[in-house]
């Protein structure tokens, strides 16, 4: 059987530009109304759920920011309910 590797995908490597364009397009995109941006925010949901049992006042942010960025894409023009 082959051993896994170890080493370190070379855009981890590369400098921290090329990796902030990285995780930009991969996880800091939620606004797009696109497949990359549903993978986002599904993310961030993730995130969220995650970190709920120590961590709830971020978690309950994380989800109202996406219910937020989704009421403007599905809903364009609709004000968000601040209560």
């Amino acid at each position: 059987m082959e051993e896994a590797s170890l080493e370190v995908p070379s855009v981890v490597t590369g400098s921290r530009d090329q990796l902030g364009l990285l995780m930009k397009y991969f996880v800091l995109n939620p606004h797009k109304n696109d497949p990359y941006g549903k993978a986002s925010r599904s993310a961030i949901l993730e995130y969220a759920a995650q970190i709920e049992r120590t961590n709830a006042a971020p978690a309950d942010h994380l989800r109202r920011w996406v219910e937020d960025i989704e009421l403007h894409i599905y809903w364009p023009g609709r004000k968000v309910d601040e209560s």
